[in-house]
């Protein structure tokens, strides 16, 4: 990813959800309440299912010394959870900077929205708009010196899903007793429904050995789901929850044990020593809440256990934010992700530098507590810098797009023909008459204008040059289709995929050695690089200056094709070496991902 594209990223993220996530909450809560419908082979009431959402009882926080608006349900918090994550979702897509966020994403891809975007990652099979609370809860399992991750996962809608679809994606088709409940599982996944409106999840972040597996431990995903529907215990987590408010758009706990502490401790230690902050290393408890709506932005509260350790973290931590937050010293730290446009890149740094000034750090008891307010007009002025970002990112979309649907026309002429079409339609005795972009017409849903060409005649014969002006407009890669050339050319020369077609045969995806997801076959090249698009011409590998007369002149990148089918946009910058690499069929040169960014 380049800068500009991680910039764009991090502008929607902030707009999704760390700038503008919310309205304002109310401090009264209703008790939401669990039935038993829908419950059914794979039901019954689970431990607290009662009450999801809780009003406070009066108990107070400790950073504030005021009862928290909203507490969690320890329902559904296996004893071996250290940390959650408490997400709203209502009231994140009623914000004003989520309906930013919507209108960016629109004018990038117009079949984009953050909505598909979630449901994306959900599979397709929960709608986000249903969601009124997901919490994430996890834990790290001692033993082996390694990570040992256990996750867990609660939806609560306030619409019934489609369980079968559920399952169908997860594939947990083992129905499993675990005591008075049924779960659903494999070894990916567990899954619970104590209700029509509640899912419960189960992961585990480690590959688990059958043959090391110890009864009465977590193991598998069903073990952890065993682990969240036991009765709660009394941990330091579920202790902390009792004054922790998860009435905010986002909230987020987390506990810092014995054994975390030994199993991180001394990396942690390590790395918060080359800032001056190794006190935090003895930090107890972490918490954070983002909520856009007030006049708090951002909250984060470390309790570090002792009053004196906050005092002075709290002074390295005020000298830090003041030389961070100067002007040359953020242009020196994130310059590269800023866009290319000066305004933009300006009003990038000003953003950051007024974020940073709008920051209170102090110690409160043995807590260090930091907080950010939202800057002046926040949402203008982040619609303002991705403005250019946003249009290149639309353009980008348009271009991956018409390449992308190239290399499914591509892959249609494979499997029905049995290879890739040769560069050329070939004459009887081997000179090349057509492109391969006349070859493929069928699969691109313009039969009838291949039925026209007179596959026996070159390409400017008297007949077929008058059908170049009528050059589908999916040939052109930035550029207008108007004059009837492409700059969409084929990889030729140079041990390509497209060289062991260079007589007229067929192109079998098996020459492919070094393989379809490492192999270019179709390029983006300069304006004066085009061609008609019926010529059968196209980008010859230069072994001396592999990059030339890549991409448009304006850009900093340029659009590949891979044989299968994705869609690649690699920096000019790209190094000779790896382009050779991906431009040949069969080097077997080792690939660096990160040199395609």
């Amino acid at each position: 990813m380049n800068g500009q594209r991680f910039l764009l990223v991090l502008l929607l993220t902030c707009a999704l959800v760390a700038a503008g996530c919310g309205r304002p909450t109310t401090t009264t809560t209703t008790t939401t309440s669990t039935t038993a419908a829908g419950s059914g082979a794979a039901g019954g009431a689970g431990p607290g299912s009662g009450a999801a959402i809780q009003e406070s009882g009066g108990a107070t926080s400790a950073a504030t010394g005021a009862p928290p608006a909203r507490t969690l349900s320890t329902a559904y918090l296996a004893k071996e959870f250290q940390g959650v994550v408490v997400i709203h979702p209502q009231q994140i897509m009623k914000s004003d900077l989520y309906g930013l966020a919507t209108k960016l994403m629109a004018q990038a891809d117009a079949e984009r929205s953050p909505e598909n975007f979630f449901e994306e990652r959900l599979g397709a099979v929960i709608d986000v708009r249903t969601i009124d609370e997901a919490v994430l809860a996890g834990g790290n399992l001692p033993g082996g010196g390694v990570p040992r991750p256990i996750l867990g996962l609660t939806f609560r809608l306030n619409k019934p899903y489609d369980r079968e679809a559920i399952l169908e994606k997860i594939g947990a088709n083992e129905l499993i007793d675990v005591g008075a409940h049924k779960v659903y599982a494999n070894d990916e996944a567990a899954v619970y429904f104590p209700d029509d409106k509640t899912i419960v999840v189960a992961n585990v972040g480690f590959d688990s050995d059958p043959a090391a597996e110890v009864p009465g431990q977590i193991n598998k995903p069903v073990d952890v789901l065993r682990s969240m529907l036991a009765p709660p215990s009394s941990t330091a987590l579920t202790e902390a929850l009792k004054t922790f408010d998860t009435s905010k758009d986002v909230a987020a706990i987390g506990v810092v044990d014995a054994q975390l502490r030994t199993q991180f401790g001394p990396q942690a230690q390590g790395f918060l020593q080359l800032f001056g902050l190794q006190k935090l290393a003895q930090a107890n408890s972490v918490a954070v809440h983002i909520d856009a709506s007030g006049e708090t932005m951002l909250s984060v509260n470390i309790d570090v256990g002792d009053a004196q350790a906050a005092a002075e973290l709290v002074m390295r931590g005020t000298e830090l934010i003041r030389d961070f937050s100067k002007r040359e010293s953020l242009q020196a730290n994130v310059g590269e992700t800023l866009p290319a446009s000066g305004d933009s890149s300006a009003d990038a740094i000003q953003l950051l530098v007024d974020f940073a000034a709008g920051h209170k750090l102090e110690a409160v008891g043995s807590s260090v507590v930091l907080k950010f307010s939202r800057p002046t007009d926040l949402t203008a002025r982040i619609e303002r810098i991705a403005a250019p970002l946003v249009a290149k990112a639309g353009k980008e979309a348009k271009l991956g797009k018409n390449l992308r649907y190239i290399g499914i026309a591509l892959q249609n002429h494979h499997d029905l023909l049995n290879g890739l079409p040769a560069p050329a339609i070939m004459s009887a005795d081997g000179k090349p008459l057509l492109s391969w972009r006349v070859a493929i017409l069928p699969f691109l849903e313009q039969g009838p204008l291949y039925e026209e060409f007179k596959k026996d005649e070159p390409w400017d014969s008297e007949h077929n040059k008058k059908l170049i002006s009528r050059m589908p407009a999916v040939f052109a890669c930035g550029i207008s289709p108007e004059e009837g050339k492409s700059n969409t050319l084929a990889i030729v020369g140079g041990e390509s995929v497209w060289d062991f077609g260079s007589t007229g045969r067929l192109i079998p995806f098996g020459v492919v050695v070094d393989g379809l997801s490492n192999t270019a076959m179709v390029v983006q090249v300069a304006e004066d690089r085009a061609v008609p698009w019926t010529k059968p011409e196209d980008f010859q590998i230069n072994a001396d200056d592999v990059a030339a007369g890549l991409g448009l002149k304006d850009e900093e990148t340029f659009v590949v094709l891979f044989c299968d089918a994705s869609v690649h946009f690699l920096s000019k910058r790209t190094k000779t070496d790896t382009l050779k690499a991906i431009f040949t069929r069969a080097g077997e040169e080792p690939i660096n991902l990160d040199d395609l960014k």
